[in-house]
């Protein structure tokens, strides 16, 4: 009997945060679960907020740190793609971890897939209101101008734009939230094979073009939901 491959995991939106202990409980249960030698794709949204590299001093994310940085001594490893509620994660969280940051949009080869990864909020284009949003926050001026600032400033800052998005995003009609699939196709004819990304909170796979498929990754507010390669087949699963 062949050995199986180990596997690899893509998981997206756990919008970890000091409030929810359990939630980051469930995830550390997760990372820690599966087999020697798994690689895990993050794709976005796994802090809740991430003011930048102050947001080490603060104690909300310790206990999730610890823990990853024992995985990828052990030889895990962990690759995360910034989300839209911590696009600010850079090299201070491989310093700390060892988890490896990635671009914006990722591409990979498994098997005879090409695929790319990304957290999805770039696919959502009817969404006006937040692309133009997306445009100034990421602006270089503003991002050095937000992280000059102290962390608890910062953190009460970052607090106040969460709520509001709270409060707007379930008032958005759901086309504006969706990514959309003419833009999915201009990403397919470069010679995509399967686009994964987060963002719209949903588990769903379907094929775009033919032989074009895309998943998009559950969110993790009650249980959890992931995809996984594991020989040559991707499989969506939940906790």
């Amino acid at each position: 009997m062949s050995k199986m491959s180990s596997p690899i995991i893509f998981f997206a939106d756990t919008h970890l945060n000091i409030s929810q202990p359990g939630k980051t409980h469930r995830v550390i249960d997760f990372l820690k679960g599966k087999p020697a030698g798994s690689t895990f794709y993050i794709l976005g949204d796994f802090f809740d907020l991430w003011i930048g590299p102050k947001h080490l001093v603060l104690d909300d994310y310790k206990d999730v740190f610890r823990e990853i940085k024992k995985l990828t001594a052990s030889g895990v490893s962990i690759n995360f793609i910034p989300g839209n509620r911590d696009f600010t994660v850079g090299p201070e969280i491989t310093a700390c971890t060892g988890m490896k940051v990635l671009p914006e949009i990722k591409s990979i080869t498994l098997g005879e897939h090409k695929v790319l990864l990304t957290h999805g909020d770039i696919f959502c284009v009817e969404d006006k209101s937040y692309q133009a949003y997306r445009r100034i926050i990421r602006a270089k001026i503003i991002r050095s101008a937000y992280q000059a600032l102290p962390a608890k400033i910062g953190m009460r800052l970052g607090q106040k734009v969460r709520g509001y998005s709270d409060e707007v995003v379930p008032q958005k009609s759901l086309v504006s939230r969706n990514v959309i699939d003419s833009v999915l196709h201009r990403y397919f004819k470069k010679g995509y094979d399967v686009i994964i990304c987060g963002h719209v909170h949903r588990q769903e796979s379907r094929e775009i073009m033919p032989g074009k498929v895309l998943m998009t990754l559950g969110d993790w507010q009650n249980k959890g939901s992931y995809v996984e390669y594991r020989d040559g087949k991707f499989l969506t699963m939940n906790l």
